[in-house]
């Protein structure tokens, strides 16, 4: 039997419990051969303890690297949900600029329909201030004067204040022979002017004199009655107010002189029925409101009107005269 087969350790330590340094002193009495192998076998285990070492090392770098590595997943996922959001955005500006651009054609042709519309309208306008205006006298028509003077009682009727409302019918003097005379397109001139202070008065034309019922909405008219006959609608007045208007009317009338027009061989005729100016004779009525009736106040109005302006014509003409004659509208 060899040696190495009758080998006892003086120590008999487990070697995991001893260093190296320990176990080497231990085998210093052991033969050459087996010291080499023991030597061989504690360096492979030195080196297998740094390996190990080293592995858990790498491990926990793994393992950091890992947590890492999942860190960058979940912002890579947060990064691709805030591009899928962003290009969405991006889908919805392109939709958004085409709506865009759409709007702005469909605005250019509102813009053009506007244009073509206001050319339009403003033609409408005059056509109709066309139709509303007598073209000899220059002031509204019958039917538009009727129409603006209900409008206007019926704003009276629901107001609050007492307005007294006032009609006068005024008839140029001798118009027939006038036409007869100078002819219908000298006549047509003279009512022409007949008409432009009718405007003043009323203020169309001029400044007016009727502002305190201007600012509740409410507004003299003047309009074409019928032949030369214009008729005359003040919202609020008193009978004497009304004459001193009238009064200045006719005055104002009987400014046209004969002898500024030609007859029609080119002559001149300085006086007609024995007057060198224009005659007007004017009746007044004050118009009684009946909320319930009021076709019938304002025709009532214009009938006392037009008695006081007969009156006139029965004592002279060429004068103004408030009606005293005034029935209430029979509603029976």
């Amino acid at each position: 039997m060899s040696h190495a087969d009758t080998y006892q350790p003086r120590h008999a330590y487990p070697p995991s419990q001893q260093s190296p340094e320990v176990m080497a002193d231990q085998l210093s009495d052991t033969p050459i051969s087996v010291l080499s192998l023991v030597r061989s076998i504690l360096d492979e285990n030195v080196t297998l303890r740094e390996t190990n070492h080293n592995l858990k090392g790498t491990n926990e770098y793994l393992l950091q690297e890992a947590v890492r590595l999942g860190r960058a997943e979940d912002k890579l996922s947060e990064v691709r949900a805030d591009n899928k959001v962003l290009l969405d955005f991006v889908d919805r500006l392109g939709k958004l600029e085409d709506d865009y651009e759409d709007l702005k054609g469909n605005h250019r042709f509102v813009q053009d329909w506007q244009t073509l519309t206001r050319g339009e309208n403003g033609k409408l306008v005059e056509k109709n201030q066309e139709l509303s205006r007598d073209p000899v006298f220059g002031i509204m028509t019958r039917a538009t004067w009727d129409a603006g003077v209900l409008e206007q009682l019926q704003h009276m009727r629901r107001g609050t204040d007492a307005l007294r409302p006032f009609v006068w019918i005024a008839d140029v003097d001798y118009f027939k022979e006038v036409n007869d005379v100078y002819g219908h397109l000298v006549g047509d001139m003279i009512l022409g002017r007949v008409g432009a202070a009718g405007r003043e008065i009323t203020g169309e034309q001029g400044p007016g004199k009727h502002s305190h019922t201007e600012r509740r909405g409410l507004h003299p008219l003047v309009g074409r009655f019928g032949g030369e006959e214009i008729v005359f609608f003040f919202p609020d007045s008193t009978p004497d107010m009304m004459i001193k208007f009238a009064e200045e009317f006719k005055l104002t009338v009987n400014g046209i002189l004969f002898s500024d027009y030609e007859l029609n061989d080119g002559t001149k005729k300085n006086e007609l029925h024995g007057r060198t100016t224009l005659g007007i004779s004017i009746g007044i009525s004050e118009v009684m409101i009946d909320p319930d009736a009021l076709e019938d106040s304002l025709d009532l109005g214009i009938e006392a009107a037009d008695g006081a302006l007969y009156k006139i014509k029965q004592n002279g003409r060429n004068n103004v005269l408030l009606s005293t004659e005034y029935q209430e509208p029979n509603l029976e």
